[in-house]
């Protein structure tokens, strides 16, 4: 056997049987594409950072990076408030919430939860533009 045989043979042999562990892309989390996704009754505005979401009746915020893991869940922290018709005060009345989500493509199942309760649940597909049934 040549020199440069072994040398390849020592090599990949190597790499093999390395105790270094592998993560495939899929694995690794990755955050939600930005953009406008919309369903009935919402839409959400997604950056870099979080996202803008308004509904019917309602907005919320979300001040994080949407990380999705292999899955294609995400589980984040944020605030969302109800809106009424009428005068309204400039006053924070939001509560904070969690917004959690299935993505599959380019639909997005989202559900928001208050402690137990679940406020909303949503089915939002990327670059749907919603019209929305303003409450004020």
């Amino acid at each position: 056997m040549s020199l440069f045989r072994i040398s390849i043979t020592l090599v990949l042999a190597a790499a093999l049987f390395s105790p270094v562990q592998v993560v495939s892309a899929l694995e690794k989390p990755h955050t939600l594409a930005t953009g406008v996704w919309g369903g009935d009754h919402v839409t959400m505005n997604v950056t870099d950072g979080g996202a803008q979401l308004e509904f019917d009746c309602a907005s919320g915020e979300i001040s994080e990076p949407l990380n999705v893991d292999a899955a294609g869940d995400f589980d984040v922290r944020g605030k969302y408030a109800g809106e009424h018709p009428g005068p309204t005060r400039d006053e924070d009345t939001s509560t904070p919430v969690r917004y959690r989500g299935h993505i599959d493509h380019d639909s997005l199942d989202l559900t928001i939860m208050h402690e137990k309760e679940t406020v909303g649940t949503f089915t939002l597909t990327r670059g749907r533009e919603t019209i929305l049934r303003k409450c004020r």
